[in-house]
């Protein structure tokens, strides 16, 4: 799809049978060089599949993982309370 500043229009944008990605565009004014002329077009793109698996010894195999704590987790171990923002309360 072209798209034009609001002062230029096109008539008609086709794709065109041969050579693949090509477009034939008419507009109603001549272009100029300070126009401003977005042309959107999609293509299709193979987007490999990536593994890396982790294969160095992080931990002791004996150990379990653990991730990291959550905010709420973290609070909760340290007796903290949650803040409280003035400008959030329910008025």
């Amino acid at each position: 799809a072209v798209k034009l500043v609001p002062k230029k229009g096109n008539k008609n944008n086709q794709p065109v049978p041969a050579p693949e990605g090509c477009a034939r565009c008419t507009f109603e004014d001549k272009l100029l060089m300070s126009d401003i002329v977005f042309l959107r077009a999609w293509t299709q793109v193979d987007v490999p599949c990536f593994f890396n698996p982790v294969t160095t010894a992080l931990q002791s195999r004996d150990e379990t993982w653990r991730g990291m704590k959550t905010v709420s987790e973290l609070r909760r171990d340290h007796n903290l309370p949650v803040p409280l923002n003035k400008d959030s309360v329910y008025k």
